[in-house]
């Protein structure tokens, strides 16, 4: 039986990726031009993948109570970027193997 605690994705990246791409296409507000993290999404996952480190401070904590009004930009760096490919393509390649196995009972997984 295939349980997901044996894929090596990262899923907290896997995760972000999502979250950022739905606040994107649906944007809080329709005249925003830039990309903030959303409250629920900071408070998660700590630290944020996609923020660059001179708003890392801007991530919400129990003991600042003025953070929790700002969220920081999200930031895809290229190295961010590479990485997050490498993590869709370890969850699609881990997945495919399974899909085929299943398909084809008598292959085994490598």
């Amino acid at each position: 039986m295939m349980t997901w605690d044996e894929c090596p994705a990262d899923f907290d990246i896997l995760e972000q990726v999502t979250i950022l791409r739905n606040l994107e296409q649906h944007p809080a507000h329709i005249s925003s031009m830039s990309l903030h993290h959303d409250h629920r999404s900071a408070a998660k996952f700590v630290p944020l993948f996609f923020v660059h480190e001179d708003e890392s401070y801007l991530v919400p904590t129990e003991d600042d109570p003025i953070s929790p009004w700002f969220t920081p930009r999200a930031y895809v760096s290229w190295e961010k970027l590479l990485i997050a490919i490498d993590q869709v393509e370890a969850l699609g390649d881990w997945l495919e193997e399974r899909l085929i196995a299943k398909k084809y009972p008598r292959r085994r997984l490598s």
